[in-house]
């Protein structure tokens, strides 16, 4: 799943949250994609088609659409790299959006109470928001 993504003037440069893969950057001009699997290995993918890339990029997983639209496509073995910096930053992305989940777990929490207080009625609606992100939260989920 997609954590970050960043477009500059010929590239888009991915972070994800993958059991196999770490990064990608895609060259919107030659359309080449390089893919940095957490074991430090890099694959470039070449003369990849925009919506193939895109369907890697939107992925709920990327290993599974890398295997079955993205090997198609001639590739050469890149470096290996020291992959702990963008672990880390995959660590961080992922602590930071749990804490954007609770904060807003809270605040309808709130809403909530607040609500039931006023007029004595339950918002099933705003309950049902509570118990979902409450799953995603103890899960941690997006």
């Amino acid at each position: 799943m997609i954590l970050t993504r960043v477009e500059k003037e010929k590239s888009v440069d991915c972070l994800f949250d993958s059991s196999n893969i770490v990064a990608s950057s895609y060259n919107t001009e030659n359309r080449d994609l390089t893919v940095t699997f957490k074991r430090g290995t890099q694959y470039i993918y070449r003369n990849v088609a925009q919506r193939d890339y895109t369907r890697f990029e939107l992925a709920e997983s990327q290993g599974k659409v890398l295997n079955t639209h993205i090997k198609s496509y001639a590739f050469i073995k890149g470096d290996v790299i020291n992959v702990e910096a963008l672990i880390n930053e995959v660590n961080s992305v992922k602590v930071d959006e749990g804490k954007v989940q609770e904060e807003i777990l809270f605040k309808n929490m709130q809403d909530f109470i607040i609500g039931t207080e006023i007029d004595g009625k339950m918002n099933m609606e705003l309950l049902d928001k509570i118990n979902e992100l409450t799953i995603k939260v103890l899960n941690n989920e997006k």
